[in-house]
């Protein structure tokens, strides 16, 4: 039986009072999420583009096919590689965690068994993963988590999008993990652009596009320099469904802060303690502001032939291979020159909180 007409005006009346003290609530006192949300986690893919020497940080190529990714995605950087060991640099980007935490320090340096990665856990929540790299990184780091793995030092990028076409062809019932890894970007970082082209194809043709989240980024800059400057690298991202499209941000973050935010967007299970696993020095909150076009500047360790690094806003702190302790004021923060020596109480303070930092990065033995 339907209610009398004057119940159901009344219901509806008292329907639309109730309903908007109860959002209205919500968004006055709720709890604020400061991650990214997204409403089907479980259908999203993960593409990493990483090649292993860019030209010139402070320059985009113009190729049309980069300018249309660049357009459909967001512009971070230039970002501090962790290292200029190509493979504790590419353990870095898939654990999250510095070179004195995860452990490749040296050519013969491997992870040790059961460190997480964000490929090792995306398997572990059903997704097919696979690397197809120009080189060996995959081997010289130890990383694990990749279902399919074909390294070739000779690989080229026409090779590349042909192996992640086959790839993402085949795995059409299942989410995927993709890293593709060019050893040169090529003149005006065309081989580069050609492969973001001939993956942009292949994700169009595949049916995951406006699903696929997809950073491109690089190992080690073009820069001639004694010291760490040559870390600085560019980070290009592109969201599902084009979110933030054309944002750019000036932020300076590292390659670390990639592994965290994969991890939340693609909602995997974090590093276990339990397990033995230490935490991920990740931060994903900083890079996701960062790609809706906020801008800053963090402390950024690196690790290398030149010693270990602690950049901060305003200082450069150095422990060169020798031994000897340096801190420098810094007149521009990404520039390895126009800096004036610390001295006296500065230097010690400067020495201490050098010590402090390194001693919270390294794991727990």
């Amino acid at each position: 039986m339907k209610p009398p007409e004057t119940l159901a005006r009344t219901l509806l009346a008292v329907l639309m009072l109730v309903a908007p003290l109860v959002f209205g609530a919500r968004m006055l006192f709720g709890e604020r999420v400061d991650e990214p949300q997204f409403l089907r986690p479980a259908d999203g893919d993960f593409v990493l583009v990483t090649v292993g020497q860019w030209d010139d940080p402070a320059e985009l190529p113009t190729a049309a096919h980069f300018a249309a990714f660049v357009r459909r995605g967001q512009v971070v950087g230039p970002l501090w590689a962790s290292s200029d060991l190509p493979a504790a640099a590419a353990a870095s980007l898939w654990t999250g965690r510095a070179p004195i935490s995860h452990g490749v320090r040296g050519p013969s340096d491997r992870l040790p068994a059961g460190t997480w990665t964000v490929a090792e856990a995306a398997r572990a929540s059903g997704t097919r993963t696979a690397a197809f790299i120009g080189g060996t990184l995959v081997r010289d780091a130890g990383l694990t988590g990749f279902d399919q793995i074909i390294e070739d030092p000779a690989m080229d990028g026409q090779t590349l999008g042909r192996l992640a076409r086959g790839f993402l062809a085949r795995e059409t019932d299942r989410r995927i993990l993709l890293w593709l890894h060019l050893p040169e970007s090529g003149p005006l970082a065309a081989d580069f652009a050609a492969l973001l082209a001939d993956l942009d194809e292949a994700l169009v043709e595949s049916g995951r596009a406006a699903d696929t989240i997809v950073f491109a980024t690089a190992l080690l800059s073009g820069l001639d320099t004694p010291d760490e400057s040559r870390l600085l690298v560019p980070l290009i991202a592109r969201l599902p469904a084009a979110l933030n499209a054309g944002r750019t941000s000036t932020a300076v973050l590292a390659h670390t802060d990639i592994a965290g935010l994969a991890m939340r967007l693609l909602r995997l299970a974090p590093p276990s303690a339990l397990a033995g696993q230490p935490p991920l020095q990740s931060r994903e909150t900083v890079l996701w502001g960062a790609l809706r076009g906020s801008s800053g500047v963090l402390e950024n360790w690196m690790e290398g032939s030149f010693g270990e690094v602690l950049r901060l806003p305003d200082q450069r702190l150095a422990l060169d291979p020798t031994g000897a302790f340096s801190a420098k004021t810094l007149r521009n923060p990404r520039a390895p020159e126009g800096v004036t020596p610390l001295r006296g109480a500065a230097l010690e303070n400067a020495r201490r909180r050098f010590a402090d930092y390194r001693a919270a990065l390294a794991p727990i033995r």
